[in-house]
């Protein structure tokens, strides 16, 4: 089993202000990209199966389990 924890687009709008302002002061451009990756689907691409992602806090936040 593979557990990733990364951030999401938020589904509620109530959290776009804080995460970008949590993303503008300590993330990169690299970690802007990445909200519009498909992780599930990129480790889907690499052999994993059974990719399963919870979403906590708004969105915001994304929790992937990918099994192998």
């Amino acid at each position: 089993m593979f557990t990733l924890v990364d951030f999401h687009p938020p589904t509620n709008p109530l959290f776009w202000p804080g995460l970008a302002a949590f993303m503008w002061l300590f993330e990169t451009e690299t970690a802007w990209a990445l909200l519009k990756t498909d992780l599930p689907g990129l480790l889907s691409a690499v052999g994993f199966q059974s990719c399963d992602r919870r979403l906590f806090a708004g969105g915001s936040l994304q929790v992937i389990h990918a099994y192998r």
